[in-house]
């Protein structure tokens, strides 16, 4: 799939499909089985029949995983691309890997220029392994096939953040091909870096995670790519554990949890003063997922429901609410959402695979953040 493809006739292409549907400020895009070429209709007939539609870019591409037929006529759950109601999904090859056998990818994120990242999972003779996912666009890539979890690539494509089974972090250049492993921590240069993750990046190259320091010493955790540092945060004493688990494509709003007494605070990073600063809420949420460029996040809490954050007025906004508003199916699962950084594009996937839709694509003229201060009603 080439970028210029992504932008030709969107509008048109949607409103001359039967599964797409245009209004002067939404479009619909439904994942069909007339989505599926033969490969996964091979593969669609099975009762372990899998498709995740997980993540959503700037252009409305969506990738996730979904059962393929390989050669051997095995349905392995392989990754893909998919951009609108009148085209067929692109699935990925697996990567080759000598002496291994990949049998299945997930994606857990993808950039604006339709490059993904997420898991391989490997096996050999011996042994099942995770293995790094990457493919530029449609070419599985071996570059991070040693570094077992990366969750993020950049909105821009160029940064990749992860960890691998060592708690080793990592922020990967897709330009120079550089893989930065060895990072020194700013508080104590002496310790190494262990026990930690990265969960996000931004376009600058600044990852958010978390470190292990002991059992009782686990602390967000701030590393950048072009000072080849991280840095990790002391919360208020009254905190357990915290993490960072988001940040925004600019870097400027970054968001996490903390626990405190038996239950989970909704807490931000506070550039100007330096520190963790609680969110007043009224709802017990818990993980940040992702945030928009206009400061939407969206946030679970412990019963896995998800709820829209805006991050600039505290206003907590019902994901149930938002799919009645757009006139969803019933079939749509409201709890599976995921948004593009530019707050334009959201995608849901389906609940059970009984009725026509898989997943949903909308396409917001005026954006969700918009869209949900003129139509929903705020649950705080």
């Amino acid at each position: 799939m080439k970028n210029t493809k992504i932008l030709v006739g969107f509008i048109l292409l949607n409103a001359l499909n039967s599964y797409a549907t245009t209004s002067s400020s939404i479009t619909k895009n439904y994942l069909t089985t007339n989505n599926f070429p033969t490969t996964i209709n091979l593969c669609q007939t099975k009762s372990d029949f899998i498709e995740k539609a997980s993540v959503i870019n700037n252009h409305g591409i969506v990738s996730g995983s979904i059962h393929s037929i390989n050669q051997n006529g095995i349905c392995n759950e392989h990754a893909f691309l998919w951009e609108n109601a009148s085209k067929l999904i692109e699935v990925i090859p697996f990567v080759k890997i000598p002496d291994k056998i990949v049998h299945a990818t997930t994606i857990s994120s993808i950039s604006t220029d339709n490059q993904t990242v997420g898991i391989n999972f490997v096996a050999d003779n011996f042994s099942e392994y995770r293995m790094g996912a990457y493919n530029a666009i449609m070419n599985p890539s071996s570059a991070l096939l040693s570094e077992n979890y990366p969750q993020q690539i950049s909105e821009s494509g160029k940064f990749v953040a992860g960890f691998n089974f060592g708690g080793q972090v990592f922020i990967y250049d897709t330009e120079s091909k550089h893989l930065m492993l060895d990072f020194k921590l700013k508080n104590n240069p002496l310790i190494n870096i262990q026990n930690a993750t990265l969960a996000a990046v931004d376009n600058k190259g600044t990852a958010v995670g978390t470190i292990n320091l002991s059992e009782t010493e686990v602390y967000p955790l701030i590393c950048e790519y072009h000072n080849q540092s991280c840095e990790y945060i002391k919360a208020d004493t009254k905190y357990g554990a915290c993490f960072l688990s988001t940040i925004s494509t600019d870097g400027r709003e970054i968001l996490g949890h903390c626990n405190s007494h038996g239950h989970t605070e909704l807490v931000k990073f506070d550039q100007t003063s330096h520190k963790i600063m609680p969110i007043p809420q009224t709802i017990d949420l818990h993980s940040p997922h992702s945030i928009t460029d206009d400061k939407i996040a969206i946030i679970s809490d412990l019963s896995k429901h998800s709820y829209l954050y805006d991050a600039k007025n505290g206003k907590v906004y019902s994901t149930l609410d938002f799919a009645a508003k757009l006139d969803l199916p019933t079939n749509i699962d409201a709890n599976k959402i995921a948004l593009s950084p530019d707050g334009h594009n959201v995608l849901f996937d389906s609940r059970d695979f009984s009725t026509a839709n898989y997943a949903v694509k909308i396409y917001l003229t005026m954006g969700v953040a918009e869209f949900m201060h003129k139509n929903l009603t705020p649950l705080n």
